[in-house]
């Protein structure tokens, strides 16, 4: 064991034919720095091939034209609908009606006049009274299953919208949500009155969070809601806005192996009196 000592203390002439003083106690000193020195080696090498310590560099910059994001269930999960002045949600063709529209803005420019030219295609969007099977996350199936989801309404199950560019961009695609008072087959005007004078569009939504230490899937998702009050007397209109989020990974270990993966998430939104 003495033989491990690198503390050895060097003699002018020879000891038991060693030409190093070696002791116990230096032995036991060179094994626990090599023990340490390896043990870090071995944590810093497992933690570059797991890349469970990343270093990161956030950065924040426009994008002129948002990459396409298309949204279904598995995707984006979303349940809307209106609230009374209690706040109890409630679907009831006979008070209002939803109407949804994805809607598709192209532009493009005349090569003789520079003058640009848009372009409109519509697609009515079915909507369906919400079930579980609109909520296939089962990271975040308990919070929707804490709400009125049967009261509220739902895209259907399987059915691809898009969200693309900003309304500048030759691409531009948004999701058009259209409340209105009912107007035919209705119940009073008293009742509908009681239930539409102050009352609330009530929004459930999945968002996420970035964590660059998650290797495989850098995007937790999460749950939300949002409401914005309105009246009869006083119609709004909002507008909600998403962002999409950028994680690239570099995996190369001399030359750059860079992965992106992308990932839309809430941003703001605005709300106008309609005139």
């Amino acid at each position: 064991m003495k033989s491990l000592d690198i503390f050895g203390s060097q003699i002018l002439f020879r000891f038991n034919r060693e030409s190093a003083h070696y002791t116990r106690f230096g032995s036991i000193f060179t094994i626990a720095i090599v023990s340490i020195v390896a043990l870090r080696l071995i944590l810093i090498i497992s933690s570059v091939v797991q890349r469970t310590n990343p270093v990161v560099i956030y950065q924040e910059r426009q994008v002129d034209s948002p990459k396409l994001f298309t949204i279904n269930q598995n995707t984006f999960q979303m349940a809307f609908g209106m609230q009374d002045s209690n706040f109890n949600q409630f679907i009831d063709e006979q008070v209002y009606n939803i109407t949804v529209t994805n809607i598709h803005k192209t532009t493009k420019v005349d090569p003789t006049t520079g003058k640009p030219t848009e372009n409109y295609i519509t697609t009515q969007v079915p909507i369906t009274r919400c079930s579980l099977d609109n909520f296939p996350d089962q990271d975040n199936l308990h919070y929707y299953q804490q709400i009125d989801y049967t009261n509220m309404y739902c895209f259907p199950l399987d059915f691809d919208l898009s969200i693309e560019g900003d309304f500048n961009a030759e691409n531009f695609q948004y999701i058009y949500i259209n409340i209105q008072k009912c107007s035919q087959n209705c119940k009073p005007d008293d009742y509908i009155q009681n239930k539409l004078g102050y009352s609330f569009f009530s929004m459930q939504f999945s968002d996420i969070i970035v964590d660059p230490t998650q290797k495989t899937n850098p995007f937790k998702h999460y749950s939300r809601d949002t409401f914005f009050s309105t009246s009869l007397q006083m119609p709004k209109e909002v507008y909600f806005q998403m962002r999409n989020n950028y994680v690239q990974s570099d995996y190369g270990w001399i030359t750059s192996d860079i992965e992106t993966v992308n990932f839309p998430s809430f941003s703001y939104t605005e709300q106008n009196v309609r005139k």
